[in-house]
């Protein structure tokens, strides 16, 4: 019995793939077919990036894997603003994905952390929580103002009272957390 074949994806911006490929590779990471396949679903599914947060949530959430991974990379390099509820519903991993591309900010926000009495696993918890306000508003960490660190807030507390199990507590304390190390 012959297998049946995906149908082919249309190249949808493949100099955005490249870069993205080019710079896992950069980093020592997989490049296979399948984390090229999972940029090129995204792409054709959302050409046009802006429009991802304007997919209903479960929609948001059944990319698989891999796309999800270069949905991360975009939200941290400023390429797509998911919205609150995809944060919170997915919990991306953001701040592996900003300690790779910013490895000096890494470095200092973990060293503070831990000057501060926090362990690795919460100062990396918070780290996450930074990716998060990165994503959110589209801007690189010390651009973000006030008035993000607010509205940020709000609209994940807001999510995470929305999206069943998703631990308005935590979530609170961690933010908390984050505007401490940050001061």
């Amino acid at each position: 019995m012959r297998r049946a074949r995906a149908a082919a994806l249309p190249i949808v911006r493949p100099d955005l793939v490249e870069y993205y490929l080019a710079h896992r590779a950069g980093q020592g990471m997989n490049t296979d077919h399948r984390v090229r396949w999972g940029a090129r679903a995204l792409l054709a599914a959302v050409p046009d990036l802006e429009d991802f947060c304007r997919l209903p949530l479960e929609r948001q959430l059944a990319f698989n894997h891999e796309t999800h991974r270069f949905i991360s990379w975009l939200s941290v390099t400023g390429r797509l603003q998911p919205g609150a509820d995809y944060l919170v519903a997915r919990r991306p991993r953001l701040g592996i994905v900003l300690a790779r591309t910013k490895p000096e900010l890494h470095l200092r926000f973990m060293e503070t952390a831990r000057t501060l009495g926090f362990r690795d696993y919460l100062a990396m918890s918070q780290f996450n929580l930074l990716g998060h306000f990165v994503a959110l508003f589209g801007k690189q960490p010390h651009e973000l103002q006030q008035t993000d660190w607010d509205q940020g807030r709000d609209l994940l507390l807001e999510a995470a009272r929305r999206i069943p199990n998703r631990g308005v507590k935590a979530l609170s304390t961690s933010l908390f957390n984050l505007e401490a190390t940050l001061l």
